[in-house]
């Protein structure tokens, strides 16, 4: 693959996925794969991890990789943006709500295609590419109709809490974590939830890019408390702050009026 076509690089992220997600699930709540091999990391990030590269560097394009565990992988012109194992605290608990993650940013640094495959039994990935649409495995898809009541929220600090008990009880929501962000950006992205909260300022790019790529592919928006939309580092595994993210805009700034006291 010598250019990179946004849509066959959306086939080619999708099968790269499928390789890392099959040792995954292979391996899932085994002591090889839940071995810690160097802080908090075990093995199965690591081997996901080694499957993406070695599947990226089979395309045959001079590439660039900012990843989870090894930061920055290559000096290509082409840019990729890996979680090899987004929700690893759920996959060590042996708990299959987590997710493989590949962003493709092309050199004007855009978001050009992406995946994001979950780990648990029969999912299939999520992907995009740009202009062609949002896909749920070889289908193309469009969000849900209506307003759900789920509220995805991640929260550290007691003022968070009040903020997002305040969010939910004005429009009728039922708050959820579930462990993995990437898939929870996607499920808002299909309007499966109302919106997608995290209000602890430690979201990574590697965490999320992907998924703010299917948000805005499906029409959704991502913005940080103060209004502003988020930005993707592509030089290092960076922090992309405090993040709202939903399908409707209006949804979006109801939230930002609430956390900074507007409303």
């Amino acid at each position: 693959m010598k250019n990179l076509d946004p849509e066959l690089l959306r086939k080619s992220l999708v099968e790269i996925s499928l390789r890392a997600v099959g040792y995954l699930r292979k391996n899932f709540c085994t002591d090889e794969a839940l071995e810690i091999v160097r802080g908090e990391t075990i093995r199965a990030d690591l081997a996901s991890e080694k499957i993406i590269i070695d599947s990226l560097k089979e395309l045959g394009i001079d590439f660039q990789a900012v990843t989870e565990e090894s930061g920055l992988v290559g000096n290509g012109k082409y840019k990729f943006i890996i979680d090899p194992l987004d929700g690893s605290v759920n996959y060590k608990s042996c708990i299959p709500w987590c997710s493989v993650s590949i962003a493709a940013l092309s050199e004007e640094k855009d978001i050009i295609a992406g995946v994001v495959a979950p780990v648990y039994e029969d999912g299939y990935p999520f992907s995009f590419s740009r202009g062609n649409g949002c896909y749920e495995g070889d289908r193309k898809i469009k969000p849900n109709k209506g307003s759900p009541n789920i509220l995805f929220s991640y929260i550290e600090k007691l003022e968070q809490a009040s903020d997002v008990a305040k969010i939910a009880s004005r429009e009728g929501l039922k708050v959820r974590s579930l462990g993995s962000s990437a898939l929870e950006i996607i499920y808002t992205a299909l309007n499966r939830s109302f919106a997608f909260l995290d209000l602890r300022g430690k979201l990574r790019n590697v965490d999320v890019s992907a998924s703010i790529g299917f948000l805005k592919e499906c029409g959704g928006l991502a913005k940080n408390e103060k209004g502003d939309y988020l930005r993707i580092d592509d030089r290092m595994v960076s922090s992309v702050g405090n993040v709202i993210a939903s399908r409707e805009e209006k949804r979006v700034e109801k939230i930002i009026k609430i956390l900074n006291s507007e409303a």
